[in-house]
């Protein structure tokens, strides 16, 4: 009993925290919440997906005052975190202005993805991430007209392995993904079948304290399923893409970062895919090259040896829907 009044009192500052969260940023929406997207660089979207009320954040490259042609980039953020926790980690706006490409930042129901784990708040209440997106899709290149042919998605964390789960189910809306700090559930690689190959790049630290760079429970909640290892997530979209191939490189060493990184990227893919993947030693559960958010001691260690965000953009571009 002591233990397990012990794990509750661990529990409850945590979704009090979340709790806490959401009515600040539902209390700051007021009574405007679902109205019409004011037109500009950056608004916010909303749509009803599986009879849910659904935002997002939209940001637009200069001299676009919609994403009409434009590519889009879907950015995902962690759990515990918002659309605008995820805007401040990347500066994929900053990337997204200078190489003329819209962010669209999706927002999780209470705080979480409902990514196939089922640990989240979201997966507990059975909300459908996937529909979601596949709706918000829509959206963009229906209504708003934005280039199908180039939508990507990336996400961090637990928006990582929603990424991932987007990557196995909605390969033929998508254009390539990226997944930061996050690999995919052992549950679901044995029931990934996507319709066709995707590009994908996987950018990991090897000292990641929540998700093990070898595989195993998250340390973030030992009740989720476990996850796989990185090698062992790329080798699962290596057979996904049929590649046969592999080049392997390091990046340079930057004066006064503790970290090293290399690169492994697959060749001979079918219809022109890649899987990249950029292994960081010493690298923590951090978004290379983004805003060092928590203390090292907690998350571990960000490079700055590379951009993530300049990376991802680079391996998207060289990849569109045929």
């Amino acid at each position: 009993m002591s233990s397990l009044l012990s794990v509750r009192r661990v529990r409850m500052p945590v979704v009090l925290c979340a709790l806490l969260s959401l009515w600040f940023a539902m209390s700051a929406s007021g009574p405007t919440a679902f109205a019409a997207p004011l037109p500009g660089r950056d608004h916010t979207g909303y749509l009803i997906s599986g009879g849910l009320p659904r935002s997002y954040a939209v940001h637009l490259p200069p001299g676009h005052a919609t994403a009409a042609g434009l590519p889009v980039v879907l950015a995902l953020h962690g759990r515990w975190q918002t659309g605008t926790g995820m805007r401040e980690l990347t500066h994929l706006d900053k990337v997204a202005d200078r190489e003329g490409f819209a962010v669209v930042y999706p927002v999780s129901v209470f705080l979480g993805w409902s990514d196939s784990r089922g640990a989240t708040w979201a997966a507990k209440l059975g909300v459908d991430d996937v529909g979601f997106i596949r709706d918000l899709i829509d959206r963009l290149t229906g209504t708003d007209h934005a280039d199908a042919a180039r939508v990507y998605a990336a996400g961090f964390s637990n928006g990582a392995v929603m990424t991932e789960l987007l990557g196995c189910e909605l390969a033929d809306r998508l254009s390539g993904i990226a997944v930061v700090a996050g690999t995919m559930p052992e549950a679901m690689a044995p029931v990934c079948h996507p319709r066709r190959p995707l590009p994908v790049m996987i950018i990991n630290g090897t000292q990641d304290p929540l998700v093990p760079y070898d595989g195993g429970a998250s340390r973030a909640d030992s009740s989720e399923t476990p996850l796989l290892s990185v090698a062992d997530t790329a080798a699962k979209w290596r057979t996904v893409d049929g590649c046969t191939g592999e080049t392997v490189r390091s990046l340079p060493p930057v004066p006064g970062d503790r970290t090293a990184t290399g690169v492994a990227a697959a060749v001979s893919c079918h219809g022109g895919t890649q899987v990249e993947v950029y292994t960081v030693t010493d690298g923590g559960h951090t978004w290379p090259g983004g805003k060092q958010y928590l203390p090292a001691a907690l998350v571990g260690l960000t490079t700055t040896q590379f951009d993530a965000s300049e990376a991802l953009w680079g391996f998207f571009r060289s990849h569109a829907a045929g």
